[in-house]
């Protein structure tokens, strides 16, 4: 009896070391949760205190790197991304020293692999994202097969899981993850079984995987419905917690609940004590303007001067171009085309976008704008009434004929209006046929027509139009979105 009582007892002191540098507690909690509030300056302090701490202090690298992270996706500072690598691995390594076989050590390494992965990614370092993001997949599974009852592993997991699959062929190229397996669906259980759990040793990263489900969902599932439910029911506190505050805005745009976007950007908690987010005007700058508020080019011209360089600038300067269009005044229109052209990054979509629609694209039509603008926020009954009277004999430039059709389509596609919606898609790209195929009109018309045909459960003809989607989406600044996006869609039919 002795015996076993002296080798139970050695069996739980070598285990209790083993497990040592990963005791949760409230310090844990409260600087993640400072982090993601955006009051950096009080996670400092939080994060220092689990420094100290031996029993915690694998938390510490963990958590240092992470508040580090979110500050330069926030602040874009191109001058301090090799400072932030050499850190970033420097703690990486003194985390992977730390002697333990606690579960928390392999997840806190990977999420450290995939936050570096999203910095090189923001700064234009494909190949070191795509290296960082293959650790991060190899990790997390290697996790599983070690701790099958450690769930916080199936978070990170799942996401990569959902999402690897609808990547664009380059992506997926330079990933290169053999052996992976995983779909949208086997994803998606993931994040919820871990969501669904009740450890209170766990709920300091629920809010975290709550905000990848909302992305699973709204970008992969193509469920506006599912997404809005689920940033909802997690930022019933957006007027404390900044980040929050920033899902829950973004979110709403997308799922044409403008004027809720507009309320939590107004209400967002502002003071010395929050990390400055100047995103936050480029939101409420677009959203005004969706609205055709006169107030919009305050928050644009407020982002601007905040921001000053990197992403967006280049996306800000051409909504003021709009603006000027939508509220008249040639020479601002001219000034702020110029800016569009000689400020800001392209590395993003949406700025390669702006500026080639000033350079090679012809001044935008101010009635198929304000359908855009007024689409883009919601207002689908607004958009309609502006549109309804066009005629495509309206249009001398071939341009605008074939917007035209495609934001028609849009519209009555968001109305209900199946049959005339879908020709309208067919109508853009018959007359898109032979065009400039850089505009987006064109491709996005065949992806639409492909989730009518998913609707109606035509499942061939829906695939057959998503396909088109990506061929047709190759010469465009939105190559690569538009083949995520089908990419996605044939994911959901092909299970």
């Amino acid at each position: 009896m002795k015996v076993h009582l002296i080798l139970g007892t050695l069996f739980f002191c070598l285990n209790a070391n083993a497990y040592a540098s990963f005791n949760y507690n409230s310090n844990v909690e409260e600087a993640h949760g400072k982090i993601h509030h955006l009051l950096l300056n009080d996670a400092d302090t939080k994060i220092n205190d689990l420094k100290a701490d031996s029993l915690s202090v694998g938390f510490y690298y963990y958590l240092r790197q992470y508040r580090e992270s979110v500050e330069l996706l926030i602040t874009q500072d191109a001058s301090k991304y090799k400072t932030y690598v050499k850190e970033s691995r420097t703690l990486r390594q003194q985390l992977e020293n730390i002697s333990s076989n606690s579960p928390w050590k392999l997840y806190c390494i990977a999420e450290m692999n995939l936050f570096e992965g999203m910095i090189h990614a923001k700064f234009g370092q494909l190949n070191a994202a795509a290296a960082n993001i293959r650790v991060t997949y190899k990790l997390l599974d290697k996790n599983l097969q070690t701790h099958p009852d450690f769930l916080p592993t199936l978070k990170s997991l799942g996401l990569l899981e959902a999402g690897i699959g609808t990547l664009p062929d380059v992506y997926r190229k330079m990933i290169g993850i053999l052996g992976y397996r995983g779909t949208i669906s086997s994803g998606y259980g993931k994040i919820n079984k871990f969501l669904n759990t009740s450890d209170p040793g766990y709920k300091w990263i629920y809010r975290e995987a709550a905000y990848m489900k909302m992305a699973v969902e709204l970008y992969l599932m193509n469920d506006t419905r599912k997404a809005w439910s689920t940033i909802d029911k997690n930022s019933a506190d957006h007027e404390t917690n900044l980040l929050a505050a920033f899902f829950r805005s973004n979110t709403a745009m997308k799922c044409g609940k403008n004027d809720e976007a507009i309320r939590t950007l107004e209400s967002r908690p502002k003071g010395p004590g929050y990390f400055p987010f100047h995103f936050m005007d480029y939101l409420l700058g677009s959203a005004k303007l969706f609205d055709l508020d006169p107030t919009a080019d305050l928050h644009l011209k407020a982002f601007i001067n905040g921001q000053k360089k990197g992403d967006y600038v280049k996306s800000a300067y051409h909504k003021l171009t709009w603006y000027y269009l939508l509220f008249p005044n040639d020479d601002l229109y001219s000034k702020y085309r110029n800016l569009t052209i000689s400020h800001g990054n392209v590395s993003l979509e949406a700025d390669k976008q702006a500026l080639f629609e000033v350079l090679d694209g012809d001044r935008p039509d101010q009635g198929l704008l304000k359908t855009r603008c007024l689409f883009d926020g919601g207002y689908y009954s607004r958009a309609e009434n502006v549109i309804r009277p066009m005629r495509e004999r309206n249009f001398e430039i071939p341009e605008h004929v074939v917007e035209y059709n495609y934001r028609k389509g849009r519209v009555y596609q968001m109305q209900g209006d199946t049959a005339l919606s879908m020709a309208f898609y067919l109508e853009a790209i018959k007359k898109g046929k032979g065009k400039d195929l850089r505009f987006y009109y064109v491709a996005y018309s065949a992806y639409y027509i492909g989730e009518l045909y998913e609707l109606r459960n035509d499942y061939g003809m829906a695939i057959k139009y998503f396909e088109k989607a990506i061929e047709l989406g190759k010469s465009t600044n939105f190559k690569k979105s538009i083949e995520q996006k089908a990419k996605s869609a044939l994911a959901r039919i092909k299970g």
